[in-house]
């Protein structure tokens, strides 16, 4: 697992993937700011190109306030990369937190056409779609 602090030495971001299922697990806590969001990001996008990781569970649960400013940048830098990589589905747990499900939203529609990303209420159902996905991507192989 891969942890990164803020400058407050809080822990804001903590990723691993899942060998078996090649599943890139990412969960955010507190607030963050642009910078944390794109150091979380590259760090998944590492993973993604060194396991061609096709699927990530994005867990906002605990995250608080807004992240939208950064999405022009996820959308322009990152997706392409991810891409390029592997990346096919993102199962995205919402934050509770109004701001949080609106940058969340708003990514969703940045991500039309590039991959597959579906917003969920709880890590449950997030695990039960990707599950779905990897079933349908087995069948096809």
């Amino acid at each position: 697992m891969i942890t990164l602090k803020n400058s407050d030495e809080k822990v804001f971001y903590e990723v691993y993937v899942e060998a078996h299922t090649n599943c890139l697990y990412a969960d955010w806590t507190g607030f963050v700011n642009v910078n944390n969001v794109k150091a979380g990001c590259l760090v998944a996008l590492d993973l993604i190109k060194e396991n061609n990781c096709p699927y990530i569970i994005n867990d906002n649960t605990n995250l608080v306030g807004p992240w939208q400013q950064a999405n022009q940048w996820i959308q322009e830098f990152w997706m392409p990369q991810a891409i390029e990589a592997g990346l096919r589905y993102m199962a995205h747990i919402t934050s509770p937190d109004i701001f949080g499900k609106l940058s969340a939203q708003d990514l969703e529609k940045k991500a039309a056409g590039v991959f597959i990303m579906r917003l969920f209420k709880n890590k449950e159902q997030a695990e039960e779609w990707i599950k779905e996905c990897q079933k349908k991507d087995s069948d096809t192989l």
